[in-house]
């Protein structure tokens, strides 16, 4: 019988046991947690975790393992999910989508379903694979608590990581504890995976339980408990010195018989390898193919490989298994523990390790239902076979693409490219190869490589290519420019003169990203034309999805000319084509363009409604967390600006740590930024903003560099800074300079004039305000021409010569615009006018105006500002009689007392979404602040107050 090697009963680890077994309590409760245990090799992370008992969860357990940096995406997570019982598995997944299940289905066979048609491979894609499996959990989470156990992260794939990382950032109340083992000091990337930890253990979800090395004392016990007899002192000190404290060299080194006065191997490698040399050359043999197999196998993968037979086979496996080397887990072998596996790989001579390294990969071959492509593209290229690598590279490319694991798929690719010099690439299109690895990295997100593989694919065409596969490659270009404009209609262009005139697909896609760069570059005409021509083409070559592009994007070009009836027209039917086809990124762009147009039109409430319906629809769609937080965040936009400080601030809140892209990194700042300056926090303002500033590019469009330059320029303002403000905004105007578009260039033009006011520079404030004159005519969004109105006021006060009826018409368009905050600054500068004019009780009455709205918002510089203005003119009271005389509907718009006015007299949403020519939804967001602002609870209250005070 053999003797003992480990320990009967977890030593020294105790309290951390404790911690993992109080996680699992919480993630039971509905508090979902990412346990991090970390520590060196052999530390006892994974003894640990089998420690953990939970009899009523459903324990997963899935590892990684080092094959060489090319792994099958998803590994862990999917060998895990493979242990739940079908049954189980299918009762959870029915709880889903259909299309989700389909997706899911890609990664777990078992669950039978085929891909969806027309499947969506966008760079959001991935993402919304997560969500999928984080669902999943979810949904199997609803019987039973789940504990899924994710080993030695620092060999994971890079999607196993993504995953990890997204459900870090966006589980919340799933009953699942997700644990996951780090050995410290070791992964490929080094650098790069301690700075993945340092992010990953930021996230309030995620607890690290740290193993440190056992003391003295700790390893007596441990020897005692493998001996089943008293430890030696001085072999205890003798053992402790030499591990470190470490309990797998401790086993190790008992294993070996080192309890008495025998010298100590003289190092950790020759610990390991001792006991494996005390074997049969035979054996060995068998040890060095399941080394370089690299994970665990089953036994008939080890015999092909081996090419031992049987009963010969299973004598050396039995040997390895009793002398504790290897251990048998169903029909499974593997090394006892990694360190071991290492050891006995790096002992390998070069030509030894090709020799087996060819013996396994053509054992996977033989059985390719126990292998995937990318461990047989590993095994080759270790084999130094470049024709046979080549191909299971493209092969482990196309999988990895398939389950959108991008990253994975650019690495088989990238391997791909090196080897095709190298070997016999007969019968492969290396053109195709190139554009299928262009699209994989651009989705990946890799920076210059999409357009070096483009370019490379273009070249491997020929001097006289393929007119229809040369424009692909050049649409190509033209899409990967991130943002460089020019540069994408130049390409654009050149791919269009390369197709013929005939009606296609690729056609009309052309011409609608031709016309929406376009209109990035403010060229609206152009943008019409082309967008009307990419639709009459996709309709032409019966392309539904590419006529469904064609009119969102036509819808916007026309709401930026005016258009609005037509603009919406055209994005509702873009919705219900992208409704039917069921593509989340179809029906998702289409409520973002549909948002932009309520804003153009100066509908507030409107573009808010619609965020909220694009959230919902996202939520519905399982895309919540790939698409429904820039709804969120451009919702606490309309928020900030609509004057719903704490609802806005709420939004943000909710997405502290969540995985957020550029765009919503963006949003969340520079929302962040402006509700931080406008309550006073202006160090924090100013973190948030310059962080912000910091993601543009020379290449951002202008509604980026517009909409963040105007909120830094205004932090300055409101923080008493107008010199420095003037000099911001100087720098600002300069990167919009001749591509003004009319929603976000507006703002920014008028708060630097407000900044030249304010420093006392009236020829460069009327300089400026002739500027955003020239760009704006009648045809302009209201808000823009809210702006000119604010920005001709700057001007006239920088001549000292604003007029108070000037500055109440400014505050009267604000109110019309729901924009509480902004009419509230324009009422300050009235007051100022009124008190100049000697009309006290005017401007004491803009004052009490201003300080409800101050105080309501939590705007403390705005009541900071108002009420020096009080104190200084001694307005106080005058100022609070008209406080005491208003009534709660003084706080409303003039918007809202139309509304208020119609609920007084019984009227359904309906009835008064018809009267003002609204939607439905905007009159029920109307009332909601209705009965915010009058502190009620009910219509019928709303109404009384109405009648009682004679609302209009």
């Amino acid at each position: 019988m053999p003797h003992r090697i480990s320990s009967p009963r977890l030593i020294g680890r105790e309290s951390q046991l404790q911690h993992l077994q109080e996680l699992y309590a919480r993630a039971a409760a509905g508090a979902f947690t990412l346990a991090l245990i970390k520590g060196d090799a052999g530390i006892g992370k994974s003894r640990l975790v089998r420690e953990l008992e939970a009899s009523e969860a459903l324990s997963l357990r899935g590892a990684c393992f080092p094959i060489a940096g090319e792994e099958a995406p998803y590994g862990p997570l999917v060998a895990a999910l493979r242990d739940v019982p079908v049954d189980r598995l299918e009762a959870a997944a029915s709880q889903l989508p259909e299309s989700t299940i389909a997706e899911l289905a890609l990664l777990l066979p078992a669950l039978g379903r085929q891909a969806p048609a027309g499947r969506d491979s966008s760079r959001g894609a991935q993402g919304r694979q997560y969500e999928y499996l984080l669902e999943l959990l979810a949904r199997l989470a609803d019987e039973t608590p789940v504990v899924l156990v994710v080993e030695d992260i620092h060999w994971a794939d890079p999607s196993t990581l993504d995953f990890l990382s997204f459900v870090a950032r966006n589980a919340r109340r799933e009953r699942v504890l997700l644990v996951a083992t780090h050995r410290l000091h070791d992964g490929r990337d080094l650098q790069a995976l301690e700075r993945y930890v340092d992010q990953l253990e930021r996230c309030p979800t995620v607890e690290t339980i740290a193993l440190d090395p056992l003391d003295e004392a700790q390893v007596s016990e441990q020897i005692e408990a493998i001996l089943q007899r008293p430890a030696d002192v001085g072999i205890t000190r003798r053992i402790t010195a030499r591990t470190q404290g470490n309990p797998f060299y401790v086993e190790e080194l008992i294993a070996h018989g080192h309890t008495a006065e025998a010298p100590l191997p003289p190092g950790q490698a020759a610990a390991l390898l001792e006991r494996v040399r005390t074997l049969s050359a035979e054996t060995q043999h068998v040890l060095q193919v399941l080394a370089a197999f690299g994970r665990a196998i089953e036994h008939d993968l080890l015999a092909e490989a081996v090419a031992t037979g049987e009963p010969e086979l299973s004598s050396h496996l039995r040997t390895a298994v009793d002398s504790h080397v290897i251990v048998a887990d169903g029909s499974t072998l593997t090394f006892r523990h990694a360190l071991t596996r290492e050891a006995v790989y790096d002992a390998l001579l070069p030509g030894e390790r090709r020799r087996l390294h060819a013996a396994v990969a053509g054992a996977l071959r033989e059985h390719p239902d126990l292998t995937d492509a990318a461990e047989l593209a590993v095994q080759w290229r270790a084999a130094g076979e470049p024709a046979a690598a080549l191909a299971a590279s493209l092969e482990a490319a196309r999988a990895a693409t398939g389950v959108y694991a991008y990253n994975e798929a650019v690495e088989h690719y990238t391997a791909a490219v090196t080897l095709w010099s190298s070997a016999e690439a007969t019968g492969l299109d290396r053109a195709q190869m190139l554009l299928d690895a262009a699209d994989a990295a651009y989705r990946a997100g890799a920076d210059d490589l999409p357009i070096q593989w483009c370019e490379l694919g273009l070249a491997a065409l020929g001097d006289d290519p393929d007119p229809r596969r040369a424009a692909v490659f050049l649409e190509r270009l033209g899409r990967f420019q991130d943002h460089h404009l020019d540069k994408s209609l130049t390409f654009y262009g050149e791919a269009l003169e390369r197709l013929d005139e005939t009606a296609s697909a690729e056609r009309a896609r052309l011409l609608s990203n031709e016309s929406l760069t376009l209109t990035l570059s403010v060229r609206w005409h152009e943008a019409r034309e082309r967008a009307q021509r990419a639709l009459a083409v996709a309709q032409e070559a019966e392309a539904e999805a590419e006529e469904g592009y064609a009119r969102s994007v036509l819808g916007l070009v026309l709401a930026y000319l005016g258009e609005f009836e037509d603009a919406e027209a055209h994005l509702h039917e873009s919705l219900r084509i992208g409704q039917a086809r069921g593509r989340p990124e179809d029906v998702t762009g289409v409520y973002v363009h549909l948002g932009e147009v309520r804003r153009l039109r100066g509908d507030l409430p409107g573009a808010l409604e619609v965020m909220a319906a694009g959230l919902e629809t996202a939520q519905q769609l399982g895309v919540e967390a790939s698409y429904g937080r820039y709804f969120a965040l451009n919702a606490a936009e309309d928020e900030f600006e609509l004057g719903r400080w704490d609802a806005a601030q709420a939004r943000i809140d909710q997405l502290e740590g969540a995985s957020l892209t550029w765009t919503e990194t963006l949003l969340r700042l520079t929302v962040s930024g402006q509700l931080a300056a406008g309550r006073g926090a202006f160090e924090q303002a100013r973190a948030w903003l310059d962080e912000a500033s910091g993601l543009l590019r020379e290449s951002s469009a202008t509604e980026w560099t517009a909409y963040v330059g105007a909120c830094v320029i205004e932090l300055a303002l409101t923080a008493g800074e107008p010199d420095e403000a003037l000099v911001i905004a100087a720098a600002e105007l300069e990167r919009v300079r001749g591509r003004e578009e009319r929603l976000y260039t507006p703002a920014l033009i008028a708060v630097a004039v407000r900044a030249a006011a304010d420093a006392g520079a009236p020829d460069e404030a009327e300089r400026l305000t002739a500027w955003l004159s020239d760009f704006l005519d009648e045809s302009a969004p209201p808000i823009a021409l809210a702006h000119l109105a604010g920005a001709l006021a700057e001007s006239a006060r920088a001549r000292s010569a604003s007029s108070a009826e000037q500055w109440e018409g400014v505050a009267n368009v604000w109110d019309r615009l729901e924009h509480p905050y902004r009419a509230a600054y324009a009422r300050v500068r009235e007051a100022e006018a009124r008190l100049a004019e000697r009309d006290r009780d005017a401007a004491a009455q803009a004052l009490a105006k201003v300080l409800d709205v101050a105080q309501l918002l939590g705007a403390a510089p705005l009541e900071q500002w108002a009420e020096d203005l009080v104190k200084r003119k001694r307005l106080r009271n005058a100022v609070v009689r008209q406080l005491e005389s208003a009534g709660p509907e003084d706080r409303l718009t003039r918007r809202e007392r139309e509304v208020l006015g119609f609920l007084s007299e019984g009227r359904t949403n309906r009835e008064i979404a018809a009267q003002l020519h609204i939607t439905e939804g905007t009159a029920a967001l109307h009332v909601s602040h209705i009965l915010g602002k009058l502190g009620v609870s009910n219509r019928g209250q709303a109404a009384a107050i109405a009648r009682r005070g004679g609302a209009d």
